[in-house]
């Protein structure tokens, strides 16, 4: 006689998903820089300072500025025709001139230790002929780059995507996403639109419970299996 143990005594349950370590958009603050959650608003190795954007046409909005037309905001309100993005989107304006002294970064510095998955897309904030170039470093190392460039289809609801390979950091590494002017296309810089998130990679592990329930399954089945020896 064959025993059957339920299939759910088996299947152990694996924990939440991956936590979100850092995201440039939920954690971006106007009130300190650097700020609590470990992010710096710079332009090349300096701070960038509180500025308003009224001389861009867009009163009331406030963000992090260098030399201009250098700024990254968070959008308070609806930009209007010939911008694309939505109340809520990071976006920031590339400086006029190139090299790393002038290129607007986001700099993270890690306050735990782990394996993390970095992430993020950039688009076209408005499309007058200009081109963008990224960099996503990891202390100070490039692992991966690209460009926008206004026509090539790259929109909010369209933007394109960038993913590292797994990477360990150790506390008070960085990550570091880098924007400036592509020098090929004119030479202006423009609005992108931005996202960055890193997230926990380390490997699911079954929670404690489920690996109860799993050693009570498997106890379970090797009872049933000694009784049918024994009929």
């Amino acid at each position: 006689m064959r025993y059957l143990v339920p299939l759910f005594l088996l299947l152990p349950l694996c924990s939440a998903p991956a936590a979100v370590v850092a995201d440039l958009n939920a954690d971006f603050s106007l009130l300190s820089n650097p700020t609590p959650t470990g992010w710096t608003y710079r332009e090349g190795l300096g701070l960038m300072s509180l500025t308003g954007l009224s001389s861009w046409t867009f009163p009331g909005e406030v963000g992090w500025g260098g030399n201009f037309p250098n700024v990254a905001f968070k959008a308070a309100g609806d930009p209007g025709p010939g911008f694309d993005w939505a109340p809520g989107d990071v976006v920031v304006h590339t400086s006029e001139t190139i090299g790393l002294t002038a290129a607007l970064n986001f700099l993270w510095t890690s306050p735990v230790a782990g394996v993390f998955d970095i992430s993020g897309n950039v688009w076209n904030g408005r499309n007058i002929g200009r081109g963008t170039l990224y960099t996503l470093f990891v202390n100070g190392s490039a692992v991966l780059s690209g460009h926008i460039v206004s026509g090539d289809g790259t929109t909010r609801a369209n933007p394109e995507a960038f993913l590292a390979p797994v990477i360990p950091l150790s506390v008070g590494d960085t990550v570091q996403l880098s924007l400036h002017k592509d020098p090929f296309v004119i030479p202006n810089g423009d609005f992108v639109g931005v996202n960055l998130r890193i997230q926990d990679a380390s490997p699911l592990v079954p929670e404690p419970g489920s690996v109860l329930l799993v050693g009570g399954g498997l106890l379970v089945a090797g009872l049933l299996r000694r009784r049918a020896a024994h009929l």
